[in-house]
């Protein structure tokens, strides 16, 4: 059984360690990226964020991923 729940969560989180092995939350995103996250990042989000609270179709937060990468496929 633990071993059928190890392969589950590999299966799901093993791409984003794998492809993204750089993450960091910030406010309800989690940022995955291929190189190191510069920290301008947050005030990028936090202006996204504002814009997305001034909505009329905003519903609330949630949580989100964001995938930084160079281009190209993998």
């Amino acid at each position: 059984m633990a071993i059928l729940l190890l392969l589950a969560v590999a299966v799901v989180h093993a791409p984003q360690l794998l492809a993204f092995p750089y993450g960091q939350r910030i406010g309800t995103v989690t940022v995955y990226a291929e190189r190191p996250i510069d920290p301008r990042i947050g005030s990028e989000l936090a202006r996204a964020e504002g814009l997305l609270h001034a909505s009329p179709i905003y519903t609330g937060p949630f949580d989100r991923s964001l995938f930084l990468t160079d281009g190209g496929w993998r």
